[in-house]
């Protein structure tokens, strides 16, 4: 019965991309647009957890390496930009972790994306996830860069206090180094 109720919640949101995809079409090349194709990769993300949880023997654990691969393929066949993923075996956690989790990276990676390759240039963004004292997180782009100074407390960008917000509800500690290109590092306890 769980197994079918996160099915139907997948379908749902599915079903709210599509519409909202179909809604960025109509509005061709504009900022709308582009609002409109971040809500639609925010959805996905979420809705990719409960396709994990569908597709596993364990529905009470979601094998996070496993989510984040089909994350970042889904991101892949949108993107000009290489990613790749480093991660030792499987780190399982539960739903409360893996739905914000999905959506902070996913914020992360879409961030890179908009800002650290001025349009039509190459570029790499390189994901590691570790598990030990509690889970780590590093998003690192050798991109442009950000601007010296930068503290994500005083954003005013939905997409960074999104990040902020997520972190701060699973008790993440967010970091950023600024060398070359842009490293963000969220840690979270066990």
């Amino acid at each position: 019965m769980l197994r079918e109720l996160h099915h139907r919640i997948k379908n749902n949101l599915q079903l709210i991309e599509s519409m909202l995809q179909l809604e960025a079409n109509k509005q061709g090349a504009s900022a709308s647009k582009a609002s409109v194709d971040t809500s639609v990769q925010r959805i996905h993300a979420m809705a990719l957890v409960y396709e994990t949880i569908y597709n596993t023997e364990r529905l009470d654990d979601i094998d996070l390496v496993n989510y984040v691969g089909k994350l970042l393929d889904a991101v892949r066949d949108i993107s000009s930009i290489e990613f790749s993923l480093d991660a030792e075996g499987s780190i399982y956690v539960g739903l409360d972790f893996a739905v914000p989790f999905g959506i902070l990276l996913n914020e992360l990676v879409s961030n890179a994306e908009r800002h650290a390759f001025p349009e039509g240039s190459k570029g790499r963004v390189d994901i590691r996830i570790e598990s030990g004292d509690g889970i780590l997180l590093r998003v690192a782009d050798d991109g442009i860069g950000i601007v010296e100074g930068f503290r994500i407390e005083e954003t005013k960008t939905l997409g960074l206090s999104l990040v902020q917000a997520l972190a701060d509800q699973l008790r993440g500690n967010i970091s950023l180094d600024a060398g070359s290109g842009t490293s963000w590092t969220v840690r979270f306890p066990a």
